[in-house]
This record gives structure tokens, C-alpha cells and sequence, in this order.
């Protein structure tokens, strides 16, 4: 079975022997070369329409991490407050005296004392949490807690500032309320790494902070939890060491203001961290949204050059079918005809 041969290439008429010329060559190119161009052109467009969607999904993404650092912001602002007024009603109540490491030490020497007439079975029990409360009230980070839980202040770290002066102006402009499309263009002037590296110290600058008040909670902690099983163990053994209940219950009192106030310093710094963070987040938020719309531009204009391009090989091919007077050139060029002319209907009226 043979093949059917499609009919060759019309080519212009020409006198015997006489050759194509350039302006020939540069006509029969021309909507090659057209479409061609058409052809990356809606391949950039379509490649900028995806970065542009990428960033503006990166930006949501974003603005989320931000949201939850507003919220952790808004929390600890909240525990700050809460637990300053707790401070003020249990200061209303009674009088507070201040933390000293030697109360301690009293408070279990003096049950110790109260219990040395008492049961032997009571003594037994009671005495290890005794002595284990003299060996934490001797420890250096007892110490230290204590010292910060008598000033009710947090310990200082080395914060450092945030290595870009573009992002912190920035900063100050999202706290500023700046209007969005002010704030885009700012951020758009600032280089990726810029607010990576902001983003980094703040990070550095919260853990810091973090590792510096763990040990004193937890040192606090403890140190509640044994005033705890102390009081516990009071009320089970009676009213025969009620003189010793009045020596353990005002200090844990006391210790449980102290905690408080020094929870409520620490809230409020913590909370400052979060803010830092969340106004670093807005920063690149802003930015995500200048490259996606930037990107969205280019597409766009890609797309008008794609549509120049294809007009540009449509009119090429009226002129060959003209030239010619081939159907096919001619089905071509109304084919191309018809695309301009839909595309230019559904931006106008659709």
C-alpha cells in the first residue's frame, strides 16, 4: 500500500531562472519566526503567572506564621495581666514579706522540731522532704531563683538588634498602620536574605530569653511542689503541729506571689519577643505580595506580546495567501482572524 504524497510547497511565481530574492525569504520566514516568538512569549507569560501564584500562596503562608505569633503575643499579654491581678487580691488579703532562702531552712527546721515529739512514723515520712528542701534552698540556682523571684524581675540576655536598618524601618512602618500598597513597594526594595537574617537574630534573641527563664521555673517549681507535700502532710498528721502549718502556709503564700509577679515580668517580655517576630513575618508578607504582584505584571505583559506575535503572524499570512492565492493560507489567516478577534471581545466585554 503506498502513501499519499501531499502536493508540494507553492512558492511565488518566478520568471525561469530567476532566483528568490531576500525580501522572499524574509516574507516566507517572517510568520515562522512570528509564531516561534509567539510561542516563548506564552511560555514566559504562563511561567510568570505561576511564580506570581506561588508568591501569593508563600505570602498566605506567611501571613498564618504571623498569626500565630500575634496570638502568642496576645496570650502572654493576657497571662501578664491575669496574673497581676491575681497579685493584687492575694496582696489584699494579706501582706506579703519577701523571699529569703534562710525562711526555708526555718520552715523545716521548725516541723522537723514540732515532729520530734510527735509519731515516729510521721517523722519517718516527713523527714526526707525536709532534708530535701534544705538541699534545694543551698543550691546556687536556688539562689539565683530566689533572687529574681524576691525583685520579681527576668534575668538579662544579650539581645541583639536586628542586623538590617531597611527591615526595622519597616517594622516600624506595619506598626505605624502604612497603607498595603505603600508598605509593598518598601518591602520590595529589600533583598530575601535581609529579612532572613532579621528573622534569624529574633529567633536567637527568643531562645535566649527562654533558655535564661526555664531553670528559675523549674527551680520555682520545685520548690513549690515540696511546700505542697509539706502542707499535705500537715493536714493529714492533725492539729498537733498546727504550730509548724502556720510557719510552712505563709510561705508558700509567699512564694506563690512571688511567682506570680515574676511569671507576669516574664510574660511581658516574652511577649515582646512574639511581637518582633510577627512584625518580621508582616515584612515578608508585604514582600511576597510586591513579587507576586510584580510577576502578575510581567505575565500580563508577556501575554500582550504573545498576542502582537500572533496578529504579527496573521497578517503575514493574509499577505501570503494574498500573494499566493492558496486556500490554505487562506484558512490560516482567517483562522488567525478569528482568535484575535474572540480574544479581543472576551477582554473588553466579558
Amino acid at each position: 500500500m503506498t502513501m499519499a504524497k501531499l502536493p508540494p510547497f507553492p512558492s511565488p511565481p518566478q520568471t525561469p531562472g530567476q532566483k528568490k530574492t531576500l525580501w522572499d525569504t524574509i516574507i516566507v520566514v517572517t510568520p515562522v519566526v512570528l509564531t516561534v516568538l509567539a510561542t516563548i512569549l506564552a511560555g514566559l507569560s504562563s511561567s510568570e503567572m505561576s511564580s506570581a501564584q506561588y508568591f501569593r500562596s508563600l505570602a498566605a503562608q506567611t501571613q498564618s506564621k504571623a498569626g500565630d505569633q500575634w496570638g502568642y503575643f496576645q496570650a502572654k499579654k493576657l497571662r501578664e495581666a491575669n496574673n497581676l491581678n491575681t497579685l493584687q487580691i492575694l496582696q489584699g488579703l494579706s501582706p506579703q514579706s519577701p523571699l529569703d532562702a534562710r525562711q526555708f531552712t526555718a520552715a523545716g527546721d521548725g516541723l522537723l522540731d514540732q515532729l520530734k515529739t510527735q509519731n515516729s512514723d510521721e517523722l519517718t515520712r516527713l523527714q526526707p522532704v525536709i532534708a530535701e528542701l534544705k538541699r534545694a534552698t543551698t543550691r546556687p540556682d536556688t539562689q539565683t531563683t530566689l533572687q529574681y523571684l524576691t525583685k520579681g524581675d527576668v534575668p538579662a540576655v544579650d539581645e541583639q538588634s536586628l542586623p538590617d536598618a531597611q527591615v526595622a524601618d519597616l517594622m516600624r512602618a506595619v506598626e505605624d498602620r502604612e497603607s498595603t500598597d505603600e508598605l509593598d513597594h518598601r518591602a520590595g526594595a529589600i533583598d530575601q536574605p535581609q529579612i532572613d537574617a532579621s528573622l534569624a537574630v529574633a529567633q536567637k534573641n527568643t531562645a535566649a530569653f527562654d533558655d535564661a527563664t526555664d531553670q528559675i521555673n523549674l527551680t520555682a517549681q520545685h520548690l513549690s511542689e515540696i511546700l505542697a507535700r509539706l502542707s499535705d502532710a500537715q493536714r493529714s498528721i492533725g492539729s498537733s503541729v498546727g504550730r509548724a502549718a502556720d510557719e510552712i502556709g505563709p510561705l508558700s503564700s509567699a512564694l506563690t506571689c512571688a511567682r506570680l509577679r515574676f511569671d507576669a515580668a516574664r510574660y511581658a517580655r516574652d511577649a515582646h519577643f512574639n511581637q518582633v517576630e510577627a512584625q518580621i513575618y508582616e515584612v515578608q508578607v508585604h514582600r511576597d505580595g510586591f513579587a507576586s504582584e510584580r510577576h502578575r505584571q510581567r505575565s500580563k505583559q508577556f501575554f500582550y506580546g504573545m498576542l502582537g506575535a500572533q496578529a504579527g503572524v496573521t497578517i503575514a499570512t493574509l499577505s501570503l495567501a494574498g500573494q499566493r492565492r492558496s486556500l490554505l493560507w487562506s484558512i490560516a489567516a482567517i483562522a488567525g482572524l478569528a482568535a484575535i478577534s474572540f480574544a479581543a471581545y472576551v477582554y473588553f466585554f466579558v
